[in-house]
């Protein structure tokens, strides 16, 4: 009997049933410089619960648009940021009438 407890205590006792929270990785991590343009869709951090990620209008996400949170208590990848678009500009060599 007592090493059915033992084993029950020691299962539940070590789980992980959260991630580390996004928010806080995001302003301890500072991936780039345009980490403070990442906007966090849906923040939970339960184990098997997924975050997204997007960027303002103008900007590309570069990397993963969701990570789960795993079992181990660590996310499926890392935290993304948001890169400027580059914008093609052409001139005219005609003047405008």
């Amino acid at each position: 009997m007592f090493i059915h407890f033992l084993k029950f205590y020691l299962l539940f006792s070590f789980s992980v049933n959260e991630c580390p929270d996004i928010s806080v990785l995001i302003q301890n991590e500072n991936v780039s410089s345009n980490n403070s343009l990442l906007k966090v869709i849906s923040n939970s951090k339960l184990v098997g619960d997924s975050v997204s990620f997007m960027c303002p209008l103008g900007y590309g996400l570069i990397g993963n648009e969701e990570i789960t949170c795993l079992e181990t208590g660590e996310w499926s990848g890392a935290i993304p940021s948001c890169q400027g678009k580059k914008v093609l500009i052409t001139h005219l060599n005609k003047p405008l009438e």
